[in-house]
């Protein structure tokens, strides 16, 4: 059922390095590790789910769960949504059940995973799932056009993430309503670098579940749905350093936290906003004021 991949649920498959594999036809995950426990590396990984035509995909493409660390270097997953769909006759609708990547590390605070070019694109479900990690360093994450969430960060303790990209899919067909660009649940100390998140059916960057700390550099959040970007769930420590909100559906941002601070470019948005406040309205404030 699978290209590569364990049974069971208690393998312990460490220290395994795999290399220049390109996945087709397999009718189930293409890349399956239940329960390592140890370091895993995988290097040019190309799953594409395009390959056989008409026979439509019910599963993920690739899951880790349980690992000690996790290295993933130019791996690309592509989906059915889109042309596909299109040459093949198919609806396409959101499907939960297929992701493109996720990697689970099943015990916060525990485990790293270390990224260097990994693109998920045109999943009839969610892109890119990382999830309970003391640690990420990612470059390079890209999410494009699925019909759920782009990238989804869950239960991280701290990282650092150059070059995101969350591209949506809110002029496609079955596109999922209320799907972020970039989900920060449950995290602290993130640090983002150089941001796009453009074309979502929700918010382009939706921080919740409590995350604090997060910090995001140079954010691009155009025409989504909702707002370009989203702290709730009492989310706190949030600072939006260089912003371009542009055309946002519902509004260009939404803070609540006490301690949260955006501070836009202004040439879209001429303000620096501290403390507990919507933002839905933008007030504008004096270019280059700086408050203590």
């Amino acid at each position: 059922y699978r290209t590569i991949g364990c049974a069971g649920t208690a393998n312990y498959v460490v220290d395994v390095h795999v290399s220049n594999v390109r996945c087709t036809y397999t009718r189930g995950l293409q890349i399956y590790l239940p329960y390592s426990r140890g370091f895993v590396y995988f290097n040019n990984i190309d799953i594409d789910n395009t390959i056989p035509a008409n026979v439509r995909v019910h599963w993920g493409s690739m899951l880790i769960e349980k690992p000690a660390g996790v290295f993933l270097i130019d791996v690309n997953i592509t989906g059915q949504e889109g042309s596909w769909a299109t040459a093949n006759g198919v609806t396409p609708a959101y499907d939960a059940t297929v992701y493109s990547l996720k990697v689970d590390g099943a015990i916060a605070n525990e485990g790293f995973i270390w990224t260097d070019r990994v693109r998920s694109e045109s999943s009839m479900g969610d892109g890119i799932i990382l999830s309970d990690f003391a640690w990420i360093n990612a470059v390079e994450l890209e999410g494009f056009t699925s019909l759920g969430e782009q990238i989804q960060l869950s239960i991280i303790a701290e990282g650092q993430l150059v070059n995101t990209t969350a591209r949506g899919a809110a002029y496609h067909t079955g596109a999922a309503a209320g799907a972020s660009g970039i989900r920060i649940s449950g995290c602290n100390g993130l640090q983002l670098t150089n941001v796009s998140a453009k074309v979502n059916t929700g918010n382009g960057v939706f921080i919740t579940n409590t995350s604090t700390h997060t910090t995001i550099t140079n954010l691009q959040s155009w025409n989504n749905t909702a707002r370009g970007l989203t702290e709730d769930g009492a989310s706190d420590y949030t600072l939006i350093v260089g912003a371009d909100f542009l055309t946002n559906t519902v509004a260009p941002y939404s803070i609540t936290g006490a301690n949260s601070a955006i501070i836009a470019n202004p040439y879209v948005l001429s303000q620096y906003v501290q403390g507990t406040t919507t933002n839905d309205n933008a007030p504008a404030g004096r270019l280059g004021e700086i408050i203590e």
